[in-house]
């Protein structure tokens, strides 16, 4: 018996550094995307700086530890063979839902994940205890922690709420303050702001961080205790003279400065509050294996009270999570994946937006534009003058920068003060709450939410947070039936959910790989300036591909109602709208190409309009085609007869070839006929049929729009390669 816990202290450290891997690969977003949405440093400066955050971050989390071993159960009530059970099965909860969350690029709490899953496990345990000495159902209670539960997530929903406003707030203030012409005021307030902010950095990363570390001895903690008015007023000066003689005679932008300082503040904050979500577990599994190991009592009989007696961990351990902190902020890609929602969603130019609008959001979004307008009213107009000079983005604008280093600032002052705030009190926050709701809230204030993206931004963050009250049950379910497993089949389940594990990880990272894939190819076939003669080849590489695209979507659809294949339709219809989406972003290049032309290349973008307005409707009429030949599969009606079958072939054959004439942008006169008779052919077989009351009205139905289709589809295309023609011409001409 004693052999097996051996080895669920090791799996339980594999899952610990397993757990690190897939958390940091989500958190790495709380404390990176600010500095990277900025452009504030190269990445290798960025993420040196947030390395050192996070190794420096890791040795303070020990106060955190608690909430692990005794801050959700009630120890005592439990045996040791109950609580490694939980451990277990809450630690392989964590991995699965970190990771799905990961392949999908959300944000996510680490910190509500774990505090729900030893929620849920230890709960699902309490109901065997309870049923097994047939205790009532209502006894379950006494095994929760629920004061210090609710007061956890209570805590957190209160973050949400200040980190929003707070983030609104000061960045309302900051902009009216330097505006986004901000260097030219930097003289006048830059120092002053910059000193107080690092002086919010400097009295809750360092007064309020040394508390937890296990190296401050109790004299030096109270020496810094009492001196607290003096140190933070000495702070204060000191920040400030420093940033006026950077600003004055070295000629800096301070607001650099303040953006990597807040870069290593989020990252220490992140260690120090968020280390407990990912080691906690394994560390109070281990010391219960100590305490078991040493006691002597069998597993069975053993109660756990001592896990409610304080416990600092070793510092090496916390080290150790550090480092594996570290190496996988630079090697995850999974992060860069949550990096970009979160920045997508609070930057400052329009574009293409990931999430789609629906129904709330445009609801929301209709009520705060009469909202605004009674609150115009209301105000003078001397205020919306002020608000219009300050407010109004410069009109040069970097591609590579999502907002710019004020609102960067903004979002890292506010974020790390209130998550080191929160770990001073020993309570959970969730990073990611705090940090994407100060940036939701700044973005607001900062009017990056136009009347053209509101309702796409508001969407997006309504998915997040949606995804949030997921993580909870999600949680809250997995670690409970993980815990009912081990339960039923004994600690020999563990090497089942090993397995589940190993699958699920194995999944996400081919999904993750394909759809990176997907990306990258999208990456490369954006066009960026039109007008270079480079950029319009890419251009007709990318309009072939689509023809071709068009040509197999058009056959497969035909030979999939031949064959009532549906998987082949369902194949079709995901491709044709895999290559749709990948001109989102070719629009948006377009838009951009515009903006950059000189007035003399002008005159070239009305054939780039039509060519782009002759594709949108090659998709329609192709996706059309498709739609027409998977419903009627699906809806399981009359598949066509023999002779139908023999036409549409010939239909099917007679459309690629025309389509992939069109792809080379040669003429296709012979292809056309040859298609046209094919259109005839199937034609007069329908009439002849309908009339002889041998098809039927459905039947027929679907053979008109195949051809109505089928011709709309081929017209654009001798359009689309027409175009291109045109283009080449007049780019020989000049």
């Amino acid at each position: 018996m004693e052999s097996i816990f051996y080895v669920i202290v090791g799996v339980l450290f594999v899952l610990a550094i397993s757990d690190l891997i897939v958390g940091v690969s989500n958190d790495a977003v709380n404390f990176l995307n600010s500095a990277i949405g900025s452009n504030a440093a190269s990445r290798k400066v960025i993420y040196g700086v947030a390395a050192a955050g996070l190794l420096v971050g890791s040795s303070f989390s020990n106060g955190m530890m608690e909430i692990a071993r005794s801050g959700i159960i009630q120890p005592e009530l439990f045996l040791f063979t109950d609580v490694m059970m939980i451990y277990l099965a809450v630690m392989i909860a964590d991995i699965i839902l970190l990771d799905l969350f990961n392949t999908f690029g959300l944000p996510t709490s680490t910190t509500v994940s774990i505090i729900f899953e030893l929620l849920g496990a230890g709960m699902v345990m309490a109901f065997f205890k309870t049923t097994s000495d047939g205790m009532p159902i209502d006894a379950i209670g006494q095994y929760i922690n629920s004061d210090k539960a609710t007061t956890i997530i209570s805590s957190i929903l209160l973050s949400v709420v200040l980190a929003f406003g707070l983030g609104a707030l000061v960045q309302y203030l900051t902009r009216l303050l330097f505006s986004f012409n901000y260097i030219k005021r930097l003289p006048y307030f830059g120092a002053a702001w910059a000193g107080l902010a690092m002086t919010a950095l400097t009295y809750f990363l360092v007064l309020k961080g040394l508390k937890g570390t296990s190296f401050a001895t109790p004299e030096f903690l109270s020496i810094v205790s009492e001196n607290q008015a003096g140190i933070l007023i000495g702070s204060f000066i000191f920040w400030t003279v420093v940033m006026q003689v950077s600003i004055v005679f070295l000629k800096r932008n301070i607001f650099r400065f303040v953006v990597l300082s807040g870069t290593f503040a989020l990252a220490f904050a992140f260690a120090g509050n968020d280390l407990v979500n990912f080691i906690g577990v394994p560390l109070a599994g281990f010391h219960s294996f100590i305490l078991w190991s040493q006691s002597g009592l069998d597993p069975e009989i053993m109660t756990m009270e001592a896990l409610n007696d304080p416990q600092r961990a070793d510092t090496y351990f916390l080290v150790a999570a550090g480092v594996v902190m570290v190496l996988t902020l630079y090697f995850s890609k999974k992060a860069k994946t949550v990096t970009e929602t979160q920045v997508g969603l609070s930057r400052q130019e329009e574009g293409e937006e990931r999430f789609k609008p629906h129904r709330v959001s445009r609801y929301l979004v209709k009520g705060a534009m009469h909202s605004g307008r009674v609150v115009r009213m209301m105000l003078p107009r001397a205020f919306w003058r002020t608000q219009a000079r300050n407010f109004s983005p410069p009109k040069e604008k970097d591609e590579n920068t999502a907002f710019d280093l004020v609102r960067a600032a903004v979002n890292l002052t506010v974020g790390s003060a209130l998550i080191a705030l929160g770990t001073s009190f020993k309570l959970p926050l969730s990073t990611t709450y705090v940090a994407f709701m100060v940036a939701m809230g700044s973005s607001l204030s900062d009017k990056a939410w136009g009347r053209d993206s509101a309702v796409y931004r508001v969407s997006g963050v309504l998915n997040v947070i949606g995804g949030w009250f997921i993580t909870g049950l999600a949680a809250f379910t997995l670690a409970g039936l993980f815990v009912a497993i081990l339960v039923w089949m004994g600690f020999n389940a563990t090497f089942l959910l090993l397995g589940i594990v190993i699958l699920a990880i194995g999944r996400s990272i081919l999904a993750h790989r394909s759809s990176e894939k997907k990306k990258e190819k999208k990456r490369k076939g954006t066009l960026f300036q039109l007008s270079k003669k480079k950029d319009f080849e890419r251009l007709k590489v990318h309009v072939s591909r689509t023809l071709q695209q068009a040509a197999k979507s058009s056959s497969s659809a035909l030979l999939g109602l031949v064959a009532e294949n549906r998987p082949s339709l369902v194949k079709s219809a995901r491709e044709l709208e895999d290559l749709r989406m990948e001109y989102s972003q070719v629009e948006v290049d377009l838009y951009r190409s515009v903006k950059s032309a000189s007035k003399e290349e002008l005159d070239r973008f009305h054939a780039y309009f039509n060519l782009f307005g002759n594709i949108q409707d090659l998709f329609q009429s192709a996706q059309f085609l498709v739609n027409l030949c998977q419903e009627h599969v699906r809806n399981h009606h009359t598949p066509p007869s023999a002779k139908q079958k023999e036409l549409l072939l010939e239909l099917s054959k007679s459309t690629s070839q025309l389509l992939e004439r069109a792809s080379k942008f040669e003429s296709a006169k012979e292809e056309q006929k040859a298609l046209n008779e094919a259109v005839r052919a199937l034609l007069n077989h329908q009439f002849s049929g309908v009339q002889e009351g041998k098809l039927g009205a459905k039947n027929s139905l679907l053979h008109f729009r195949i051809t109505s289709e089928i011709g709309d589809l081929t017209e654009v295309a001798i359009a689309i390669s027409d175009n291109i023609r045109e283009i080449v011409q007049s780019k020989s001409a000049t």
